[in-house]
């Protein structure tokens, strides 16, 4: 659920923010980056008609928010990095990928929850 917001607060950014007269509407690159933990960076850029601010609105701030929580980050770059320039926004999000795995599958749950 929480990536779910997630993507949706930076999809509804992407369409309302975007430069509709450019044929990509917007890019969206998954990587595996590692130092002492595997971290999954989704990044999301677009043209923009913002000319150039490296802030975020209140959703973009708690997005970060989450992800310093979740990640208990301590470095300046991580979890969450936003660049402006040249009317490309970009937002490059990292999770630990520790926090993307499900634990012990329980079937149990999913017979209770429909009965």
């Amino acid at each position: 659920a929480l990536l779910q917001g997630h993507w949706g607060e930076l999809f509804f950014n992407a369409l309302k923010y975007a430069d509709h007269k450019k044929d990509v509407f917007l890019n969206i690159k998954f990587e595996e980056k590692e130092d002492e933990n595997l971290w999954l960076q989704m990044s999301w850029d677009n043209h923009s008609d913002i000319k150039k601010d490296d802030r975020g609105g209140e959703g973009l701030e708690g997005i970060e928010e989450d992800l310093r929580q979740l990640n208990e980050a301590k470095r300046v770059d991580y979890p969450m990095n936003i660049e402006n320039k040249k009317n490309k926004f970009k937002v490059t999000l990292n999770y630990k990928s520790d926090l993307l795995l499900m634990g012990d599958f329980d079937s149990g749950l999913i017979e209770n929850y429909f009965s």
